[in-house]
């Protein structure tokens, strides 16, 4: 009998950089894998993640947070002289827009059709996590991709 690959969770997270006045907007099925892909400190505490139904609620929600918090874009040169070019260091935005993001996300969360998931420390605890049931053969499916 072989078991069927779970569904992957997709994400919108909004992780605050642990030591620099900035915070980020992104998509993922694993924010833990993708936090440590961008390299940087993030304080889980502070940082939020939004549970969507699919890849593509996920794409669209991470663009109207885009597009709603351009204001707040830090110039993606300013990053690369700060840390070097790394993933995702174009989706950075300061700090001084984290209120108004937090209380955009609150007054909108039936709109917009997301879960909140606050706060990231239980996402980024070490703690083993399979996307996959092995098949019948103890072979896995991949899984699905939310990004």
């Amino acid at each position: 009998m072989s078991r069927e690959c779970r569904p992957v969770e997709c994400f919108v997270y909004l992780l605050v950089h642990e030591t620099k006045l900035r915070f980020k907007f992104g998509k993922a099925s694993d924010i833990r894998a993708r936090a440590r892909e961008v390299g940087q400190p993030f304080d889980a505490a502070r940082s939020v993640g939004l549970r969507v139904g699919s890849a593509r609620e996920a794409y669209d929600l991470e663009g109207i947070l885009h597009k709603s918090f351009k204001r707040w874009r830090i110039d993606p040169i300013v990053i690369v002289e700060e840390d070097g070019p790394a993933s995702g260091f174009t989706e950075w935005f300061s700090l001084d827009g984290w209120d108004r993001a937090r209380r955009f996300l609150s007054e909108n969360v039936e709109l917009l059709g997301f879960m909140l998931v606050e706060p990231l420390t239980d996402i980024f605890a070490p703690t083993p996590r399979s996307d996959c049931a092995p098949a019948r053969f103890g072979t896995s499916a991949p899984p699905r991709s939310c990004g």
